[in-house]
This record gives structure tokens, C-alpha cells and sequence, in this order.
């Protein structure tokens, strides 16, 4: 019998995360809120701070929400795994955790939006957003937006945050999943992409101790 994604990332020793920050991002032109507090840019990864870590094991099958009082579980998650995943996130979800005192190993990461953006020739690497990918693939949209987390972060509005980052994390390993059984569609053509796997970057013993 053929092993399922979700198999073969246990087997792996893998998990797949997604940060929200909780100070904002101010965008040249739109209005500064007074009420917020906000970082210094888009490279202020120590600025933004860490507002809610998601993350899905599949080792354990099993969702973690990691906040303030619990980050060191994080840290103790990702010390003990193989692979780290995320979209985006060796630009982004990698630098902020690092950031916020959490090492992470660069040899563990493995990011499926590079691995996408990756096989087209340059110049072409437009299009390919979370949200292009979402719905070329038939999964539902977000709920909400990663701009609005800043806010409901420093309003306190905790529990919709922690929804939100769930369910976002819960698209991206949607579409791992399609990815690894090769069924995620280009969102230009529609035709089935070919990327590398998470144990083709992240090399690990597919016979070890997961």
C-alpha cells in the first residue's frame, strides 16, 4: 500500500508553521493608526515581535497554538523535528522566529513557496501567492487577512487571531499535501507542478527514528 503524505511527512519528522506579528507594518500612503503600535519595516523582524505561532505536527497529528507563555514549547517542537516548513517562510516566518529567540537551524527549513517559485525560468515568478495557489487548487480562501493580525493582537481579540492563524496554516498544509501526492495545479495554466519534497531538500533517513 502507497503511504500518504501525511505518512511519509511523519516518517520524515516534519512540521509545517505560520507567524503572526504583533506590531504593525506601515504601508507608504495609508493611514497610520494612532492607536497602534507599529515596527520599522519589513526587514524589523526583532520589531514586529511574535504575536501567535500555529503549527501542525505530523508527527504527533496534532495542532499546537504557541503564544508568550508557551514559546519555549516552540522551541523545544522544532529542536526535536527534522523539517520545519512554512510558505514563504525562508524570507519571512524563519527571520522573525530568529528574531524573537528562537534558533532555527537553516538546514532544517523548507519553504513551499520557493520550492513553486522555484521551477520557473526568471521573470516568471510572479503570480504564485498564497492566494493564487489557494484557488487554483479548489482550496476555500483565508478567512481573514495577516494585515488585520497586528490589531487584533493589541486589541486583544485573541481568539479570533488564534482562528485565523489555524486556518491559515491549515491552507498551506492543504496544499502540501496536494503537492506531495502531484496534484497542485499552476495557477497560469492549471497543469499539475513537479517540486521537490521536503526530504529532497532536508535530507533526513526516511528509515530513522520517526
Amino acid at each position: 500500500m502507497t503511504a500518504s503524505a501525511d505518512e511519509l511527512l511523519a516518517k520524515a519528522g516534519a512540521i509545517m508553521y505560520d507567524c503572526e506579528i504583533y506590531r504593525a507594518i506601515y504601508m507608504h500612503g495609508e493611514f497610520r493608526d494612532p492607536k497602534l503600535q507599529y515596527c520599522g519595516g519589513w526587514t524589523d523582524y526583532e520589531g514586529m515581535g511574535v504575536s501567535v505561532i500555529t503549527a501542525y505536527d505530523f508527527v504527533m497529528s496534532e495542532w499546537g497554538v504557541y503564544m508568550s507563555d508557551n514559546l519555549k514549547d516552540f522551541k523545544t517542537l522544532i529542536n526535536s523535528r527534522n523539517i520545519v516548513m512554512g510558505f514563504n517562510s525562508k524570507r519571512f516566518d524563519d527571520n522573525l522566529i530568529r528574531a524573537n529567540g528562537i534558533p532555527l537551524d537553516p538546514d532544517k527549513g523548507y519553504d513551499l513557496w520557493k520550492q513553486i517559485v522555484d521551477t520557473q525560468l526568471p521573470g516568471q515568478r510572479k503570480g504564485f501567492r498564497l492566494s493564487d495557489m489557494l484557488e487554483a487548487n479548489d482550496i476555500p480562501a483565508k478567512t481573514d487577512m495577516g494585515s488585520d493580525a497586528p490589531r487584533q493582537a493589541q486589541q486583544g481579540e485573541w481568539g479570533r487571531l488564534i482562528s485565523y492563524g489555524i486556518n491559515d496554516s491549515l491552507k498551506q498544509v492543504q496544499l502540501l499535501r496536494k503537492a506531495i501526492n502531484g496534484t497542485m495545479k499552476n495557477p497560469k495554466n492549471g497543469e499539475y507542478m513537479t517540486i521537490k519534497l521536503p526530504w529532497e531538500v532536508v535530507k533526513v533517513e526516511m528509515d530513522g527514528l520517526f
